[in-house]
């Protein structure tokens, strides 16, 4: 496996790099689909060539990794801003072959909230992702960041029925972590991050209601240039970790979670 990853890496080196090429980096954030959408991009591969997909457990992302698990808080965001740019843009020589790149990785913006004793919502992930996105861009590509924005009471609930914590409402969670109450904060820093450290790349958000559903990555899968055509083609997974948000309101912050019986009942979210 590494041998052929090391060969595969030389040979990319000694191939001209393909005008105009673009990488996408799907960001995730945890609890909404990112599994699944890896999954799909997995199983069909092939069909997407000469879309080259990059996921999880893909030798090219392995220090990319390392370094996003080390700098989980601010202050190793900044310690290892350096290693992290060199890691993205050698990344990004080893591609410059290949016209589209998608990278799908929920890690690359930090740990799940709560994980490791982080509180707050992806802290460290606006510096990470200017360290990255430089990186990348470094060798001429066009980078675009994908964002799945879930609504953010189903997703604080999909959150605790992951993590256990049940018992606690999502208000009460946010307040027990320092999590916002929304989005907006974070694509701020997001997108002022990224516009200071590489003014041509940019965020895109998709709304995770709207693409969620037995084709679940199609409108990432579009964002990267797949047509039509190629996309009713596609085997799409099931859903690898499928759970009931919640049988309540989602709008209703008071409403207490569901116990697992409540938990076990058919699944209305994807995660």
């Amino acid at each position: 496996m590494r041998l052929h990853a090391l060969c595969r890496t030389i040979a990319s080196r000694l191939r001209p790099a393909a005008p105009g090429r673009r990488i996408i980096v799907h960001i995730g954030p945890h609890k909404t689909g990112s599994t699944t959408i890896q999954a799909l991009l997995r199983q069909n591969r092939h069909r997407l060539a000469p879309l080259e997909v990059i996921c999880p457990g893909d030798p090219r992302l392995d220090r990319i990794h390392r370094i996003a698990r080390a700098a989980i808080r601010p202050h190793g965001a900044a310690k290892h801003a350096d290693a992290y740019c060199a890691a993205a843009a050698r990344l990004a020589r080893d591609c410059r072959h290949l016209p589209v790149v998608l990278i799908s990785n929920e890690g690359l913006l930090g740990p799940m909230p709560t994980q490791f004793g982080v509180t707050g919502l992806y802290l460290a992930g606006g510096a990470n992702l200017a360290s990255l996105v430089s990186g990348l861009a470094r060798h001429g590509a066009e980078v675009e960041v994908v964002f799945y924005r879930r609504e953010m009471n189903a997703w604080t609930r999909s959150l605790i029925a992951h993590l256990g914590a049940d018992g606690l409402t999502p208000e009460g969670f946010r307040t027990a972590h320092r999590i916002p109450h929304h989005w907006a904060g974070l694509l701020r820093r997001l997108r002022a991050d990224l516009g200071a450290a590489a003014p041509g790349a940019r965020l895109s958000v998709i709304d995770f209601d709207e693409d969620a559903g037995p084709t679940l990555g199609s409108a990432l899968l579009r964002r990267a240039g797949v047509t039509e055509t190629v996309l009713a083609s596609l085997a799409w997974p099931a859903p690898r970790r499928v759970r009931s948000a919640d049988a309540t309101d989602p709008k209703d912050e008071s409403a207490p979670l569901s116990d697992s019986t409540t938990r076990a009942r058919k699944c209305s979210a994807q995660e």
